[in-house]
């Protein structure tokens, strides 16, 4: 070996025992991590409270709950402080868009003279621009009609529930009996509900709800038409915190005590998909070795995967084999994330804090 070789062959040796790579030179050097997503407040506030309409720098909400994106690609938010109905414009500019701001009523009619009473979830079907309510207070679930401009359009009526709390809440044809859970069956105008909470988005051309009842801890499916012959089915009987349909089809999921449970539509039958019941923790894995803070909105973000809010982080799990991933870390910067909404263009995310809407498009 020559000096020359013997010198080179040191300067290698050396730089491999310090880390070093004499074969990559900058060009090949490792790519950098990309930049986190920007995440904006589109309307809002982070501390001041109130029923406000305005731009964006002056709007204020009293709570901010469900969340359903319309088909101009305005936000609507359901503000149970205020018992109204709010619209976020993409500049950030707040109107009111069902209800009458500080006016509490079970009133239905025209979308200004109709009166809500702390409204929770709601669903908009994409291609009619059919929004529902789940307006708590009242114990209803309301349905409003596309505003065209003409007649009555716009108008709100409800669609189940009787404006007092009950603990039947099945629909069905007169006949008596009870249900697979063992809920009295009745006529669906006399079937009562006890705080109806979440709706779930909607694929195109739904004809049925899915929706969680707080005061009765169920979760079940609500024909979109007061004529429907199968108008009702209850699928559980169980305190979600956030719920999904499936792809569309009968299946659903539910957050719930930590943990993602899922079913196939069959009443009572559901497993748990990933999280271990009441084990809480910020952990990426597979079924029950992921951990979730405290998991609450959720909806599909692609066929295989649901895009899930935890604390102030957004999960994504995959529905094959429950593997649960960050999708971002830290999207809650403005509070904790309330509710969920995916854009048309499947990255954009629209979420709820505490007094206000905030935006993140996923990596």
């Amino acid at each position: 070996m020559t000096p020359r070789h013997l010198a080179l062959t040191c300067i290698t040796l050396l730089l491999a025992a310090c880390g070093g790579d004499p074969g990559y030179g900058p060009a090949d050097s490792p790519p950098a991590p990309p930049p986190p997503p920007e995440v904006t407040l589109l309307a809002g506030s982070t501390t001041d409270v109130g029923c406000v309409d305005g731009p964006a720098t002056i709007a204020r909400f009293g709570s901010t709950d469900g969340i359903a994106i319309d088909r101009d690609g305005s936000v609507l938010v359901a503000d149970g402080v205020c018992h109204a109905v709010r619209r976020v414009a993409a500049d950030g500019s707040v109107t009111t868009a069902v209800g009458r701001l500080n006016e509490a009523g079970d009133v239905q009619g025209s979308r200004n003279d109709a009166r809500l009473i702390t409204p929770g979830g709601l669903a908009i079907e994409p291609t009619s621009g059919q929004l529902f309510i789940a307006d708590r207070g009242a114990h209803r679930v309301l349905s409003v009609a596309p505003d065209t401009g003409v007649g009555n359009s716009g108008s709100v009526t409800s669609i189940m529930g009787r404006g007092t709390a009950g603990d039947t809440t099945v629909g069905a044809p007169p006949g008596g009996g009870n249900d697979a859970l063992g809920l009295p069956l009745r006529p669906r105008d006399d079937a009562a509900l006890d705080r109806p909470t979440l709706l779930a988005a909607m694929m195109p051309g739904a004809t049925e709800l899915l929706m969680a009842e707080f005061g009765n801890q169920t979760l079940q499916t609500i024909a979109t038409t007061t004529t429907s012959q199968r108008p009702v089915d209850v699928l559980d009987r169980v305190l979600c915190a956030g719920i999904s349909r499936i792809n569309g089809g009968p299946g659903h999921a539910c957050s719930s005590n930590s943990v993602i449970l899922v079913g196939d539509g069959t009443p009572g039958n559901r497993r748990v998909l990933a999280g271990v019941p009441g084990e809480v923790g910020h952990v990426d894995g597979i079924g029950d070795a992921a951990r979730f803070t405290g998991p609450t909105a959720m909806v599909m973000d692609s066929p295989e995967t649901l895009l899930v809010a935890d604390q102030r982080s957004l999960r994504r799990v995959r529905l094959a084999n429950g593997e649960v991933s960050t999708a971002v870390a830290q999207v809650g910067q403005f509070g904790r994330i309330g509710h969920i909404a995916l854009a048309a263009d499947g990255r954009t995310v629209f979420f709820t804090t505490a007094r206000g809407v905030g935006r993140v498009v996923l990596p």
